[in-house]
């Protein structure tokens, strides 16, 4: 039996209190059984059975970002992993085995896809002393990058969004246009990057 934190703080949080009983129930379940790197994979039935016949599509509608449909029936909850490990997304350090198995699940269901800043590990950048400029042109590009938002472009890019203004009808107002811009653009270059690697 996996044992979690739980966030206490949840009970003053003015979007759970507005939510009604069999959404907090859900919000609950939801927390409870998804993996240990935030990733849901949606049951209705199992669903149904713990939580009762609360409707998961109106619940996703006001989850306002804190849950996020990554497709294949799956959604990723991205406060989870700073919750439970107690670093952003981007921190997760391969050098670590828990962090590890986190980031092997997230870059299979193609959560992670791009962002890379922060997945060396301490230890490995104070000793590479890197001299390529693209490497260094790659950490540089990533620093600024907001990686909730990045991680919600890809999925909405995997789901079949096409441009920039298809992903803006998509995203909830919680983002600044510049913040918005800014993970677009980190979204092309890596683009063109993965097309140069895959010609040479």
């Amino acid at each position: 039996m996996a044992k979690r934190f739980t966030d206490s703080r949840k009970w003053d949080d003015p979007w759970f209190i507005d939510l009604d009983n069999d959404s907090r129930m859900l919000w609950i379940y939801l927390l409870d059984k998804c993996s240990h790197s935030g990733i849901y994979k949606r049951s209705d039935k199992l669903k149904t059975f713990y939580v009762g016949d609360v409707s998961f599509d109106d619940f996703f509608e006001q989850s306002d970002s804190r849950l996020i449909d990554i497709g294949n029936g799956k959604y990723f909850i991205p406060k989870f992993i700073e919750f439970q490990y107690g670093v952003s997304i981007d921190s997760l350090n391969e050098n670590n085995r828990v962090h590890k198995s986190v980031i092997d699940e997230l870059n299979k269901e193609g959560v992670l896809k791009g962002l890379r800043r922060g997945l060396i590990g301490l230890k490995d950048k104070d000793k590479d002393n890197i001299k390529d400029k693209d490497k260094d042109k790659d950490k540089n590009q990533d620093n600024n990058i907001d990686s909730q938002l990045y991680v919600k472009m890809n999925c909405l890019i995997a789901q079949g969004c096409k441009d920039l203004v298809d992903i803006k009808l998509n995203l909830d107002n919680s983002y600044s246009e510049h913040d918005i811009n800014e993970a677009w653009e980190h979204v092309q270059w890596y683009k063109n990057k993965e097309k140069k690697n895959g010609q040479n």
